[in-house]
């Protein structure tokens, strides 16, 4: 039986890069059986080096499309992977990431944070939906190859 694990993480003012990396990382890294959803989508924001909030010219990332996906995603998901390890300084929130965990929280579906002291995110939204909060990506990795492997 093959399960979908959809991966969640701030995206504002990062690169391209940097959200894909990880992403490829997961997906080269789950068993045969557990397929990854990323969270980017469509080709007109690859390589862009600071993602905006939204591109409303953009076919699949402007606020409906985006909203519309994300939510589609959690509810298709077996699980969740929210990556909430960043480079750089983040100030805020990033609140396209907390409604994702809100509205798998209602689907009742597993949601594995990653997440390092001190973060921006180390707050209700993330510790009240998390089944499972982890201070590193690898351990992320293992908690949902152990939801999702019968």
């Amino acid at each position: 039986m093959e399960h979908l694990v959809y991966l969640v993480c701030p995206m504002l003012g990062r690169s391209y890069d940097a959200v894909w990396g990880w992403q490829k990382h997961v997906i080269d890294s789950l068993p045969p059986h557990i397929k990854a959803i990323p969270t980017l989508a469509g080709d007109d924001i690859v390589g862009v080096d600071a993602l905006a909030a939204e591109y409303t010219d953009s076919l699949m990332n402007n606020p409906k499309a985006i909203a519309a996906r994300a939510f589609f995603n959690v509810q298709r998901c077996d699980a969740i992977l929210a990556n909430f390890i960043v480079e750089g300084d983040v100030q805020c929130k990033s609140g396209g990431a907390l409604a994702e965990l809100a509205y798998a929280k209602c689907w009742q579906k597993p949601v594995v944070a990653v997440m390092d002291k001190g973060n921006v995110h180390d707050s209700w939204e993330v510790t009240e939906t998390a089944m499972r909060i982890v201070d590193e990506l690898e351990k992320g990795i293992a908690v949902v190859r152990a939801i999702l492997t019968p």
